[in-house]
């Protein structure tokens, strides 16, 4: 962990022992509750009366939570059901420290399972349960009050990662944990209600934010809550959950390789979502692939968008432009001076020339603005027609002569602005 921990241990389980001033002392003192749940747990009212213990402390201080992260740590060696779990135990997934074989639907724990790889499980799962507590603490001792909650991450930090069903788990774990050490906030967290209620609710919370969202479908179609015909995977994958959401995430749709079912349920949820075609959003689907290339799309998608920057030829045909008129001016002038020997500008040159030169730098910046996202060889002509509105004018006020020459040329210049316009 990088730092020295130190880890007591109460080891005077019996129930002749009292709930001596020593345990609540350590109780108080402690940064985190490490509960190992089993049947037998449940059963304890020495467990139980230390975990309401170090609930309270952590409430009276305000700091049960760390930023997202709970001080609670579940480990769970044998099955329980959850409708006999505390709220506070409920609420996380935990480390799952055994297997249920989908023959039997016996649970059997890892150092008990005679399978060629429990024990390598086994060290996996310790090793997780190590690197949670170690992002914990750390997380704790970077704060500058430990009992202040770190501040949320923002929207474009947060992933919605789908509950998903018991042979994908795993899967599900690993890239939570990843997700978290890369500091990026993984909802929802916990376990998935049971009615369909609560679970929308809790759905539609997690959505709210979510810059991308992933689901794994493996070989089984989930749970169904209470007051729904649809299965937790399914209803979470719905079209009109993410509307109702308002979210814009990004979705990624896992199908685990060589997952096969017999449930049409399922099959007819894995064509919707190959067909799937969201109003925002954009949908992945990868079929047969690895998670770690889930991992990989996941990361790419949440790469924080760059802004465009301006193209070499937007940029370009701005600094021509200024350039072609700081060139243009200074030599009309010259010229002008080398053709009548002399400055001699008309009597009206005076009256209206401040207005004109306003007027055409007026022209100049909101060409220059218009070629930021337009395009050079539309916007340059168009503002170099401007001749039209002169010859308009001349014609308008000054009494000219509309010619044949005249009439043909305003009009094919009329209709190429009409022409540019249209592009």
């Amino acid at each position: 962990m990088g730092r020295r921990t130190t880890v007591w241990r109460d080891k005077r389980l019996t129930g002749a022992d009292v709930f001596s001033a020593e345990i609540e002392q350590q109780l108080r003192s402690s940064a985190v509750l490490v509960s190992v749940i089993s049947p037998g747990y449940m059963q304890s009212e020495w467990c139980n009366r230390e975990l309401v213990g170090f609930t309270k402390a952590s409430h009276d201080r305000g700091n049960l939570r760390v930023g997202n992260l709970q001080r609670v740590v579940k480990v769970l060696r044998l099955p329980v059901e959850r409708s006999v779990l505390p709220h506070l135990l409920d609420e996380v997934l935990g480390a799952q420290f055994y297997r249920v074989d989908p023959a039997s639907g016996r649970a059997r724990d890892l150092l008990l399972d005679p399978s060629a790889d429990a024990l390598q499980v086994f060290r996996a799962r310790v090793d997780d349960v190590a690197q949670d507590l170690s992002r914990l603490l750390g997380t704790m001792a970077a704060s500058a009050d430990a009992g202040a909650a770190a501040l949320p991450p923002s929207a474009a930090d947060t992933v919605f990662l789908a509950w998903t069903t018991g042979d994908l788990s795993e899967e599900r774990e690993k890239l939570r944990r990843e997700l978290e050490a890369r500091n990026y906030r993984v909802v929802p967290s916990g376990s998935p209600p049971l009615d369909a209620a609560r679970l929308r609710e809790s759905v539609l919370a997690a959505l709210r934010d979510a810059k991308v969202a992933i689901h794994l479908i493996g070989a089984q179609y989930g749970f169904v809550p209470e007051g729904e015909e649809r299965s937790i995977i399914e209803l979470q994958s719905d079209e009109a959950i993410y509307q109702a959401s308002n979210s814009a995430a990004a979705r990624i749709f896992w199908l685990a390789p060589n997952a096969r079912s017999q449930d049409p349920r399922l099959s007819a949820l894995v064509d919707r979502v190959q067909k799937q075609s969201p109003q925002v959003g954009r949908v992945d689907l990868l079929a047969n692939q690895t998670i770690e290339a889930l991992k990989a799309l996941a990361l790419d998608r949440l790469k924080p968008a760059s802004k465009p920057a301006p193209s070499a030829a937007k940029a370009a045909s701005a600094t021509v432009l200024t350039g072609q008129a700081s060139v243009f001016f200074p030599l009309a002038t010259l010229f002008a001076l080398a053709r009548d020997r002399g400055f001699h500008p008309p009597p009206g040159a005076w009256r209206h020339g401040a207005t004109a030169a306003v007027l055409l730098l007026f022209w100049l910046i909101m060409l220059l603005a218009g070629l930021a996202p337009g395009e050079a060889s539309v916007l340059v002509p168009v503002a170099q027609l401007s001749f039209v509105v002169t010859a308009g004018l001349g014609l308008v006020f000054l009494r000219e002569t509309l010619t044949l020459h005249k009439g043909f040329g305003l009009a094919f210049a009329i209709a190429a602005l009409i022409c540019l316009a249209r592009n």
